[in-house]
């Protein structure tokens, strides 16, 4: 190989491997799985973590000076009689269009979520929608991934233009940047519906133990208080009683909005 031929190889190279660094993403998913009974909490956290990294450079494949790739017998690889690179190309365009629309109709779902309800029945079914969403972000992860990789492989075989792997770049800089904030923006809403959820309960529970103590200090004060004399006395004993002992109605009125 002459001094030209090894200068735009180790151009090539050197480009291929920027993009490599550039491009290599990590995909990371935690999903909360929670279920709340009447009275009580049930929680469960499930941490579910995933690395994906974009392919590295082969040392056995070489870049000649017309931009195929060879093995070391000196062979061409994947030689069509369609232009080099061409279908890969295509392919690669075809499954990026395929997982934008999805990324697309994606944000739309998550931006159509309504605010988080101040009711804790509510606040649950809300909780367990956006559980659903997020099991559908997770089956979409490993397509996000194949189309960056299918990507950075196209930059790295060497077989586009100039301008075609600019193109490239920037359409995986952006599904890249798009994911990521999807990704972030779905694990918030559902940290802050965990957070609401915990909060109304916790003011239930503070609620049936106030009116447990009252009630019961209520209870105390009638037991020592004599029955009578006459039938109207022991009547408004008898209904100051069940007032006592009727939950208090504050445990089910609608709270105000939380932020």
């Amino acid at each position: 190989m002459g001094p030209e031929n090894m200068a735009e190889g180790d151009k090539g190279r050197r480009g291929h491997e920027g993009v490599e660094v550039g491009c290599e993403t990590k995909f990371q998913w935690e999903e909360e799985l929670t279920s709340t009974e009447e009275g009580r909490d049930c929680l469960g956290d499930e941490r579910e973590e995933t690395d994906r990294r974009l392919p590295k450079d082969d040392p056995e494949l070489t870049a000649t000076r017309d931009g195929t790739v060879t093995t070391p017998g000196g062979a061409p690889e994947g030689s069509q009689s369609s232009p080099p690179g061409s279908a890969t190309l295509e392919s690669y365009q075809a499954a990026l269009e395929e997982v934008l629309t999805w990324l697309l109709s994606a944000e739309d779902g998550l931006q159509g979520q309504p605010p988080i309800s101040p009711q804790v029945e509510e606040v649950k079914e809300q909780f367990h929608t956006h559980e659903g969403y997020m099991v559908e972000l997770t089956s979409h992860q490993g397509s996000v991934g194949r189309v960056l990789r299918a990507g950075s492989a196209l930059l790295m075989e060497g077989q586009l233009t100039e301008e075609e792997e600019t193109e490239v770049r920037e359409q995986m800089n952006l599904l890249n940047s798009r994911w990521e904030h999807l990704r972030v923006a779905s694990m918030e809403r559902q940290s802050r519906l965990h957070e609401v959820l915990m909060d109304l309960q916790h003011q239930q529970l503070k609620q049936l133990t106030d009116w447990l103590d009252v009630t019961e200090a209520r209870i105390k004060m009638m037991g020592a208080q004599p029955l009578g004399p006459d039938l109207e006395d022991i009547k408004h004993q008898v209904e100051e009683h069940k007032v006592g002992s009727r939950p208090q109605s504050d445990l089910t009125s609608p709270q105000p909005p939380l932020g």
